[in-house]
């Protein structure tokens, strides 16, 4: 559609909501223009400023929003606060939230957290060529972006942004400047091979990072400071030498190089301790499971079971999809094999586990929840289900004790 349709379809819809469109011609009211921009600038500290005096929250009150179809303006204040804090690791105040820019900040710091790892191996295809495959951090978000949304048509993709700034030679430069502090006039060799491939890459330039790379010929630096922006930095100068032998030399912005490590370091701490809670979680689950197959007998959690349909294709699928169905199960289709039918470990699991938890109670109701934690889903609600039916009234009196015991189970 044109945009002087879109303009009569606006101008319609706005008429048919009451409002009157008063023809103002084509001239530029500079005064008006004016107070329009002061009006914007005063509306955005006032956002600041009520972004950083929104009330704390945490992880579990931000996820549980991220679900809800509206949220009232303060709680709107309240995630961005959590957001911003998440993001930088330090106290939230009005100039960090206009630094954040909406989150376009904290992106622009993981792309160069991104490019500044270590690359992963070196792969080969079937006609000799060698590609390099980014960072396991970079890979494991595709991954995870895909997983949670598997019907998108617009991800991310960082592996790709990656191997476009990787491909420019944009790491070495990098490193040169943020860990070496080494200055550059434009004339270095490292620069010159960056705007040669850039200029031999534009179209894919373009295409992945959205930077227009000139026909004509173009400073180095100007095309260092246009990827150094997209990365949250940004470069400084001076000139050295005598009169009329200056030499303009560039050096990273020291508060923007500062910024940036402080957010990338509380980065790297914050896997760090996600790493190791994960692993004692882990060992915590294990030292429970072993336990209470010493004590009760109950062996670890099983592999998820999975319901195929009953009869396909003529074959008896009681099994699995893997199993090998026998003549005396296809003779069979719409009846379940008594033999099958003896004995459920499932259902034996849960039967124990139920009877482990009701003498548990009196210990409190974080032993319960230590036995339920390492359970699947399934086997959570069965002894869940188990329990109410066996003892309701031990049962009531544990949900008055654990009201949220429903998220256990989640």
């Amino acid at each position: 559609l044109s945009i002087n349709n879109l303009r009569l379809d606006l101008r319609s819809l706005l008429e048919d909501m009451g409002n009157t469109i008063i023809p103002m011609g084509d001239g530029v009211n500079e005064a008006a223009k004016d107070l329009m921009k002061t009006a914007s600038s005063i509306l955005d500290l006032e956002h600041y400023a009520a972004v950083a005096n929104a009330k704390d929250i945490d992880r579990k009150t931000y996820d549980a929003r991220q679900k809800q179809d509206y949220l009232k303006p303060d709680e709107i204040l309240e995630c961005e606060k959590f957001r911003i804090f998440d993001s930088y690791g330090m106290p939230v105040t009005p100039e960090l939230v206009e630094k954040d820019d909406s989150g376009r900040l904290i992106r622009k710091l993981v792309s160069l957290e991104a490019i500044l790892l270590p690359p992963g191996e070196v792969i080969v295809d079937d006609l000799g060529r060698e590609f390099q495959t980014p960072p396991e951090l970079v890979a494991e978000r595709d991954k995870q972006e895909r997983e949670r949304l598997t019907i998108c048509t617009d991800w991310g993709n960082y592996s790709t942004t990656w191997q476009m700034r990787h491909s420019l030679g944009l790491r070495d430069v990098l490193i040169s400047m943020m860990l070496k502090g080494q200055e550059f006039t434009g004339t270095e060799e490292i620069l010159l091979n960056l705007r040669e491939r850039s200029h031999q890459f534009a179209p894919h330039i373009k295409q992945i990072l959205g930077i227009t790379i000139p026909v004509e010929d173009v400073s180095p630096m100007w095309i260092l400071g246009t990827y150094l922006e997209q990365l949250g930095l940004s470069t400084v100068s001076r000139r050295t030498g005598t009169r009329g032998h200056r030499v303009r030399q560039y050096t990273l912005n020291p508060e923007d190089l500062a910024f940036a490590q402080q957010v990338l370091e509380y980065r790297q701490k914050r896997r760090v301790d996600k790493e190791r809670q994960r692993q004692l979680d882990k060992e915590a689950a294990e030292r429970l499971t072993a336990g209470m197959l010493s004590q009760y007998g109950i062996k670890s959690e099983s592999p998820p079971v999975s319901t195929p349909p009953p009869f396909i294709g003529g074959k008896y699928f009681a099994r699995g999809s893997g199993h090998q169905s026998t003549p005396a199960e296809n003779e069979h289709p719409n009846q379940l094999n008594e033999e099958s039918t003896e004995t459920n470990p499932f259902t034996d699991r849960a039967k124990k586990v139920t009877r482990l938890v009701m003498n548990s109670l009196r210990f409190g109701v974080e032993a319960v929840k230590d036995l339920l934690k390492p359970l699947s889903y399934d086997e959570k609600w069965a002894v869940i289900s188990l329990w109410g039916d066996e003892n309701p009234s031990q049962f009531e009196r544990f949900a008055s004790m654990a009201p949220d015991w429903v998220e256990w189970c989640s």
